[in-house]
């Protein structure tokens, strides 16, 4: 408790609990006192993490993409921002836009530069607080990212560069990608009054 009174006084109430290893918005919680975040943790099922709770609404959301090859050097990069989500306070994009960021690209790798070692995909979530303009950071996604495929269609292939640099082969040089590009991700029940396909009967 007075260790969680010590982080108080840096970062204010609210925050955020949340899962160290999770998935989208599972287990992750909004606590407004430090009993309530005490209650979280010890209900928990596994180990959890807290942090200062940004006040973005959506559209906040920005990531930044890197590949590293087995000598855990960059070779691809990818930035885009977040322009919907599938819940209402946040969770996995299904709307974004691929956005060049160069010196945020930068500052997250920065982050693996101190880290050492890196192989492999890792994507970076930051969000813009609107309190100073400043973008803060989320957390780190060490995969392929769920709607990773708008960095395919802003022209920088990182499953084909992944499957390259694993194989040990060279995959060229970072091709760099477009800006304005666009990716939704759907999801549609469609209601017919007759079934529209060849259904055998029995």
């Amino acid at each position: 408790m007075s260790t969680l009174g010590e982080f108080q006084k840096q970062y204010p109430l609210p925050w955020i609990v949340k899962p160290v290893q999770g998935h989208g918005m599972r287990g992750v919680f909004l606590v407004e006192s430090i009993a309530e975040a005490v209650k979280q943790l010890q209900s928990a099922d596994s180990d959890c993490l807290i942090q200062e709770c940004i006040p973005g609404a959506i559209g906040s959301m920005h990531l930044v993409g890197l590949l590293f090859n087995r000598d855990g050097k960059v070779i691809r990069r990818f930035s885009s921002h977040s322009i919907r989500t599938l819940y209402a306070n946040g969770g996995p994009a299904t709307a974004g836009i691929s956005k060049n960021l160069p010196e945020l690209i930068r500052t997250t790798e920065r982050i693996f530069e101190s880290l050492g070692g890196w192989r492999g995909p890792a994507n970076v979530e930051w969000m813009l607080d609107p309190r100073d303009g400043r973008f803060k950071f989320i957390e780190v996604n060490p995969r392929l990212w769920g709607y990773g495929f708008l960095a395919v269609g802003a022209g920088v292939n990182f499953p084909v560069a992944l499957v390259e640099a694993a194989l040990g082969r060279d995959p060229g040089a970072d091709p760099g990608f477009k800006d304005g590009i666009t990716m939704v991700r759907t999801t549609h029940d469609l209601i017919f009054d007759a079934c529209p396909f060849d259904v055998k009967q029995g």
